[in-house]
């Protein structure tokens, strides 16, 4: 089996940061344009947390916080 870190730094490297493009389903939370950070979107985020993010929680959504998002799901 792959190493974790390995794969998920290759997927921060590929996805990047804050985007929040409106074309983009997956940036959508309860209807709300809320965006991804890091890969993780705001459903993901959802799922995780029982609740949508802020705009201000997503942007400030860490590296370690996306691990654990990535890991759960």
């Amino acid at each position: 089996m792959a190493d974790f870190n390995s794969i998920a730094s290759k997927t921060f490297k590929f996805e990047g940061g804050y985007q929040n493009h409106s074309t983009d389903t997956a940036n959508y939370c309860n209807g709300q344009l809320i965006g991804t950070n890091h890969g993780i979107s705001a459903v993901g985020y959802k799922g995780y947390y029982g609740r949508c993010p802020s705009v201000a929680e997503m942007k400030a959504l860490t590296i370690e916080q996306a691990k654990a998002i990535y890991k759960k799901n």
